[in-house]
């Protein structure tokens, strides 16, 4: 992933200009130690995401105080091209090593608040539902700095590892990127549909696959995912605030009474209506694109790709100097490093379909490949309001063992495990969008008309059963109902997201068509977590989120 000059206004995944002519021999070569450097994860994502930033006023500066030098072996080699957005690029590494512990620290504080709360040793207040969504934002955006106190990964980031100060070190480092690459256990693609139209970045996709012979971990990471994150995250936080108006807000919103629970199912209207056109809206377009993915894969053609040089008329941009082409330089290192003979694009699609479409495909029909990470993201805004609901509810239920206090605490619960059911129906609805591509404001329409039924349905059951229920607590059918509807509930959102992590499971160990082959290894495909915790393979490339 070269860089392009300042001020070209090109995507940086392209080589930068140098006067002499380069030859495939500089792409066979190895760096020199003090050319392989590396940084830490807090340096990659330092200054909210600056790096990943084209236009940012600091890109192009050599900082090699930010680096380690003489770097032996990489944990992360990030892939990706300069003309996707920089924001999605960042806010994607933030999900991929933070979300999960966002997830947990937001719980331990919130669930710590809610007992002192309750406890009356800490007042009863909304601020602390505040302080724990910053908690929650706090660790998603800063946790990389904890986490390399204990566990000091090493990242290859192109406009920080390769020197910005010299032209010549720079094109050496650029055409030698197999030294970094060969060096590196995980190839982390930032994937974007701009991805597999570019050479370089098929070029570091191929260095993977023909140069160490295996690919370890190869994991593609969609950009759209950040988004689609983001979206969740809004999503139960809504559904949270619409409970919490329903126990704290006077007898409008008494959800005990048919009244108040009429008023609800306003709100729920009104919630539904306003922002879920925006959301599926987005919704639709972030999954189109991740949906393109097997589709670039298979219709995939090494000469079709898009370099800088070729697209310049192999002059350069600002001075009209002739340029060296880049393609022919990396078709003849790919083909020495590929072993066979033939045609390099045959042999390099050859490769992509063996090594790596089984598993693309596999991964992107199944859910499953959404689940983690819209989990964390349901986690991540649900905590916070665990401290209000406990210092009150589960206070009065610990106090007072009636059966009001049994239903109030119940609704809470039955909240978050609603929370996981719609998150997972409205990514449903979102698959049924893109197949409508063609007609998206009719889809858009549907899916609206569609969620709101269910939210009316599944939202208002729980109010409905307590409110036509007696007051005075007996073992009667009708005041069971409310935790007959709990128990279905949480069970079809444990159920639910069971099926969907074990497939995701078993899409951890998925035998390509290259384990046929005698001459070969195995091939095995790994799919990992989102937290970024990567499990160790001899031989296998990775397809992930």
């Amino acid at each position: 992933m070269a860089l392009a000059p300042k001020g070209s206004g090109v995507g940086a995944s392209e080589v930068s200009f140098r006067s002499e002519i380069p030859s495939s021999a500089d792409m066979l070569e190895d760096l020199p130690e003090e050319l392989l450097r590396s940084v830490t994860l807090p340096v990659a994502l330092r200054g909210l995401g600056k790096e990943w930033r084209q236009r940012d006023p600091s890109f192009g500066k050599w900082r090699p105080h930010l680096t380690m030098a003489q770097t032996q072996r990489f944990d992360y080699f990030l892939s990706h091209d300069w003309g996707t957005s920089g924001w999605m690029k960042y806010f994607s590494l933030l999900i991929f090593f933070n979300s999960r512990a966002s997830a947990l620290v937001t719980f331990v504080s919130s669930s710590l608040l809610g007992v002192l709360s309750g406890m009356e040793l800490l007042p009863k207040t909304v601020w602390w539902l505040i302080l724990g969504q910053l908690v929650a934002l706090v660790v998603l955006f800063f946790w990389q700095h904890l986490r390399d106190v204990f566990s000091r990964e090493r990242l290859f980031v192109d406009s920080l590892c390769i020197p910005q100060h010299d032209e010549g070190l720079k094109s050496q480092c650029i055409y030698g990127l197999a030294s970094f690459l060969k060096r590196s256990d995980t190839l982390l693609v930032l994937w974007s549909p701009r991805y597999c139209t570019r050479l370089w970045c098929m070029y570091e996709l191929g260095c993977f696959l023909m140069k160490q012979k295996r690919a370890k971990h190869i994991l593609f990471l969609p950009v759209q995912m950040s988004v689609l994150w983001l979206l969740c995250y809004l999503q139960v936080a809504a559904i949270f605030v619409t409970a919490l108006i329903g126990q704290r807000v006077g007898n409008v919103f008494d959800w005990q009474e048919i009244t108040g629970t009429l008023s609800l199912a306003a709100v729920i209207l009104i919630q539904v209506l306003v922002l879920y056109p925006a959301y599926f809206y987005i919704m639709n377009s972030m999954l189109a694109d991740m949906n393109q993915l097997p589709r670039l894969f298979r219709d995939f053609e090494l000469d079709r790709s898009e370099c800088l040089c070729c697209s310049c008329q192999h002059r350069h941009p600002i001075t009209l100097e002739e340029l060296p082409c880049d393609r022919q330089l990396i078709y003849e290192s790919l083909k020495h490093w590929s072993g066979e003979a033939g045609d390099i694009q045959t042999v390099f699609k050859t490769h992509l379909d063996e090594h790596v479409m089984p598993s693309v495909e596999q991964n992107f029909r199944s859910s499953a490949l959404f689940v983690r990470p819209l989990m964390s993201a349901a986690l991540v805004a649900s905590c916070p309001f665990i401290c209000d609901f406990m210092s009150v509810e589960f206070t009065k239920l610990v106090r007072k063992m009636k059966g009001n206090s049994f239903r109030n605490a119940g609704l809470p619960v039955y909240v978050f495990f609603l929370s996981l059911c719609l998150v997972r129906c409205s990514l449903l609805l979102g698959r049924l969008g893109v197949r409508w591509k063609e007609h998206p404001r009719c889809a858009v329409l549907f899916q609206v008309l569609a969620f709101l039924c269910i939210s009316q349905f599944l939202g208002m059951g729980y109010p409905l059963a307590v409110a036509v229920g007696s007051k005075g607590f007996k073992f009667t059918a009708i005041n069971l109902l409310p935790f007959l509807l709990l128990c279905i509930v949480m069970t079809w959102s444990m159920c639910v997201y069971q099926r969907a992590l074990t497939s995701w499971s078993r899409m951890s160990l998925v035998k390509s068509k290259a384990a046929k082959k005698p001459a070969k290894k195995e091939v095995t495909v790994e799919l990992n977590e989102i937290d970024g915790s990567i499990c160790s393979v001899d031989s296998g490339s990775t397809v992930g989120i």
